[in-house]
């Protein structure tokens, strides 16, 4: 978050830091387009966003803990929270790439 408050400047110089950031846009590419070929995916899946949705869902659950916390309980931090909020994720993840997916689609 602190990069981005900087404008990204140490990751505008760095060399290692974009190779490895395309390798994983590079394994989204690969999925999506298998997924697409086979008639799984929708043919908008799009790497990027996929990766965008996952780490800014991640991100936020972990860098707002404390204050999530001390304004509303524990609730979401509980195990059995967590696990919600895990398929909370995977479902929206899923619902925006996969075609007919829905979580009242999923098998009980």
């Amino acid at each position: 978050m602190i990069e981005s408050i900087h404008n990204a400047g140490y990751v505008k110089k760095s060399g290692a830091i974009p190779p490895l950031t395309k390798a994983i846009i590079d394994k989204l590419t690969d999925v999506c387009q298998r997924g697409i070929a086979s008639g799984v995916l929708r043919k908008d899946a799009d790497p990027l966003e996929l990766h965008w949705m996952t780490s800014a869902a991640s991100f936020y659950n972990v860098s707002n803990r404390a204050t999530l916390s001390a304004s509303f309980g524990e609730a979401l931090y509980s195990e059995q929270g967590q696990k919600r909020i895990r398929m909370r994720i995977v479902d929206m993840v899923l619902d925006a790439v996969i075609i007919g997916y829905g979580p009242d689609s999923k098998p009980k």
